[in-house]
């Protein structure tokens, strides 16, 4: 009987279907990480992110992202993220928590070998061509944090 449904449909339908699913989330202005050692990101070791030129003015969403190994021994992770934008001249600083795994120890997030989890933090007015440098370090009681693998941000047009 489902077979037979499925014929009566129109391929337009979902052709339909398919657009108006992905026409639902735009690309974001800006998206990347930067690989830290597995064996311990160091408390030291600030990771840039280089924003070259927005192409529309508007509010921004932005988001932390993190991806950690299968012995990531903690619960969450700590960091501070410093912004630096040119226009208008902003300095912001954040302390971000995301939380990895939940209080039996199974990781949150996507993924198979590596987990992944994006936390957006922090809406921003800004222009059109606005530039910017966003620093990350963490900021755990150990000065290596070992099971990190990529820590990344993504800067999307609020919807």
């Amino acid at each position: 009987m489902s077979h037979r449904l499925l014929r009566c449909i129109p391929p337009t339908f979902f052709s339909l279907l398919i657009t108006l699913l992905t026409a639902c989330h735009t690309a974001p202005a800006y998206h990347n990480y930067r690989s830290v050692s597995v064996e311990g990101w160091e408390s030291k070791d600030t990771l840039s992110f280089s924003i070259d030129s927005l192409p529309e003015e508007g509010t921004y969403v932005l988001s932390l992202g993190v991806r950690t190994a299968v012995n990531y021994p903690f619960q969450s992770l700590w960091v501070v993220v410093k912004q630096n934008w040119n226009a208008p001249l902003r300095q912001h600083i954040d302390t971000v928590a995301c939380i990895t795994h939940d209080s039996h120890g199974n990781a949150l997030g996507t993924g198979v070998s590596r987990n992944q989890q994006v936390q957006p933090f922090d809406t921003l007015q800004l222009p059109i061509g606005a530039k910017g440098i966003i620093s990350i370090r963490h900021i755990m009681r150990r000065d290596l944090l070992p099971g990190m693998s990529d820590v990344g941000i993504e800067l999307r047009k609020a919807e």
